[in-house]
Formats: structure tokens, sequence, C-alpha cells
């Protein structure tokens, strides 16, 4: 597991072949969506609340996922 809070409020968490998010200190957490390929998440960093990079795996490759601001 891995945790990044970009700011006191907003919070996301790798899980198993999951992320989840928090906009409540980490007091409730809500599954985000993400491609149902991945078999694992791992380490994951966020700059800003719109902008975080996690590490994930499919079965056959590691892949980055990103959020990112709207543009």
């Amino acid at each position: 597991m891995s945790l990044s809070c970009p700011t006191a409020s907003d919070c996301w968490a790798t899980v198993a072949a999951g992320v989840e998010a928090s906009t409540d200190g980490g007091h409730s957490w809500a599954a985000e969506p993400l491609p149902p390929a991945l078999v694992n998440t791992e380490g994951i960093t966020c700059v800003a609340p719109s902008s975080c990079w996690a590490l994930a795996e499919t079965a056959t490759a590691v892949v980055i996922l990103a959020r990112r601001p709207p543009s």
C-alpha cells in the first residue's frame, strides 16, 4: 500500500489492484475507476489533487496510471 496526500483533505492510496480516494482527510474512501486488466497497484504520488501518478501491473506489463488536470 502506498499513500499520497497533496492537501490536508485530499488523499489517494493504492490497495491491491486498485486506487482509492478520500476528500475528507482519510475518514472515508471510495474506489477510483481503473482499467479492468490491472492485477496489482503499487506506489502513488500526487503533487496536487488533480495530478497523481501510480505504478500498476497487468499480467504482462508494468504501466503508469496518471490523473491530470482537465485540458
